[in-house]
């Protein structure tokens, strides 16, 4: 685990060594600001009867900064190895393919975390401002869709991030490993939509689609409905895509 550990480290400093990882940082709190203050004037204008967590969560253009942000923090974790000629040394040394695979993998994830933590802090603001509890327009940190809406977040992120860290693994270019990534994602984000534009699918169809949708997810979590299925969804599925990315490095080490 000391290895583990030492790694870990090795990479969360390679993303705050750079000041690239602080405007991702501004650039990203500033969007969700920008989404914030639009779900509130919504709700304001429309009186709406679901919180101000939920819009948001639900709200397209958060979706697309979502889907935008995993290619690019994950993009360089395996690519930038190959390309600087340090793949090749590091599969070598005295660390298993599994220590490597996984420091950089929660390394992306803390990141991809930290990143969301100012939309908490909007919700807690609105919620100083207004003086109220969660009913209503209103959302408090004490309300079930504010712990249902994050741990989606979390949840979406774990598998997300995984298949960022695959699309690395399998070349040496950040871009097109960024571009594998974010093709797979929105694929996977629009087989929501799916169901909503061909009413006349069957309905077995209609139900697998909204099992894997993530915006279906988002919206029952949300909503304060607890569903387990969707933790061992996201959980297996990443740990499927983190296996995978393991056997593309352990291929590679054996052609060293």
């Amino acid at each position: 685990m000391r290895t583990f550990f030492i790694l870990l480290s090795r990479e969360l400093r390679a993303y705050f060594q750079s000041i690239v990882a602080y405007i991702v940082i501004a650039a990203v709190s500033l969007l969700h600001g920008i989404i914030f203050l639009r779900s509130v004037k919504d709700l304001k204008s429309e009186g709406a009867s679901l919180s101000l967590n939920h819009v948001m969560l639900l709200n397209i253009p958060f979706w697309l900064i979502f889907i935008l942000i995993v290619p690019l923090i994950t993009m360089r974790l395996f690519s930038e190895e190959q390309k600087l000629g340090t793949m090749e040394p590091l599969l070598t040394a005295p660390v298993q393919t599994w220590q490597m695979v996984f420091s950089k993998y929660f390394a992306a994830l803390i990141f991809y975390l930290i990143l969301y933590l100012p939309c908490m802090f909007y919700m807690l603001y609105f919620e100083r401002v207004t003086n109220e509890s969660a009913v209503g327009s209103i959302a408090a940190l004490g309300s079930p869709s504010f712990y249902g809406g994050y741990a989606m977040i979390f949840l979406i992120g774990t598998f997300f991030v995984a298949i960022g860290c695959l699309a690395s693994a399998l070349t040496s270019n950040q871009i097109i490993a960024a571009v594998i990534s974010f093709t797979i994602l929105l694929i996977y984000f629009l087989l929501g939509y799916v169901r909503l534009l061909a009413s006349d699918l069957p309905p077995i169809t209609i139900e697998f689609l909204e099992y894997i949708s993530p915006i279906e997810h988002m919206r029952n979590y949300a909503s304060g409905l607890f569903d387990t299925r969707p933790l061992v969804y996201y959980l297996s599925f990443a740990t499927l895509t983190l296996a995978l990315t393991h056997q593309v490095l352990d291929y590679r080490k054996w052609k060293v």
